[in-house]
């Protein structure tokens, strides 16, 4: 990254904003090229957009259910290998929103998890011995970890792990493996890391593009993981569960604020 010795004009802006003629839904990874198009002619040097962590059904994007997995409702379907076969039904999707001002969060979400679930279902086997797929997660082992527990936030109905059955709240980071590993839960864990492998495709795509444009990229990412996260599940050393971040009361806030984000441990993180 280049060293900011100059005044630069900029646009912060959340991905979902950026809804274009090819967008499903909400703004998209692949629709910041068109936003690098219009920069890139408007003297526009700087983009800056909000995190785009996956959130689960919260609709915050500070409210991260991971540090590291991208969120699903940013995903082209139409660039997604295999959907051609299912046009008609990211067609009816996006006919279904196109005249639509403001979006339903969760529903968005839930119809593109259903089409990419068909398309993933369809494609399963080239899937599963897909040598490029099969080297990300080796490059990525987190995502084994967040299918796991993506795994079972779909068969608990999207509740927080906390309400989950006693066994499956703590598992050994060993235990977790086993059920990454296990043959009747392949196929969807290997959904999730699916999804993640592609929105890494179309973001890193988007990115290489705004830097060859000559605009530079500015994120922005949670600063707590939320209670309901994979991380405080598979992590549960490196969280004070005890505790929780917030604000002290002001003038707007006379209570102050409890966002409900566990504190780090940062005894066991300086450890590990």
């Amino acid at each position: 990254m280049k060293e900011l010795k100059d005044k630069y004009s900029g646009i912060a802006v959340p991905v979902g904003a950026l809804r274009t003629k090819n967008s499903c839904g909400t703004g998209e990874f692949l629709d910041l090229k068109k936003l690098a198009d219009f920069c890139s002619v408007s003297g526009i040097s700087l983009i800056q957009i909000l995190p785009v962590n996956d959130t689960g059904t919260e609709s915050s994007p500070y409210s991260a259910l991971s540090a590291f997995a991208l969120h699903p409702i940013y995903i082209s379907l139409k660039a997604v290998k295999g959907s051609e076969d299912f046009e008609g039904d990211i067609k009816s999707l996006k006919k279904k929103y196109d005249s639509e001002k403001r979006f339903s969060y969760r529903e968005v979400r839930q119809e593109k998890l259903g089409i990419l679930r068909k398309i993933f279902d369809k494609n399963y086997p080239a899937i599963k011995t897909d040598a490029n797929l099969t080297k990300w997660i080796k490059d990525n082992p987190w995502v084994k970890f967040y299918s796991v527990y993506m795994g079972f936030k779909a068969r608990y109905n999207e509740a927080s792990w906390k309400e989950w059955a006693p066994k499956d709240q703590k598992l050994s980071e060993k235990e977790i493996m086993e059920l990454w590993a296990d043959s009747k839960k392949e196929s969807d864990n290997l959904f999730s890391a699916w999804i993640q492998y592609n929105l890494d495709l179309q973001f890193s795509e988007a990115v290489k593009y705004i830097r060859k444009k000559g605009i530079i990229l500015k994120g922005d990412i949670p600063i707590m993981m939320n209670e309901d996260s994979c991380d405080a599940w598979a992590y549960p050393r490196y969280f004070r569960d005890d505790l929780r971040a917030g604000c002290p009361p002001d003038g707007f806030n006379p209570l102050g604020q409890n966002w409900g984000f566990p504190i780090y441990n940062w005894k066991n993180l300086e450890e590990d």
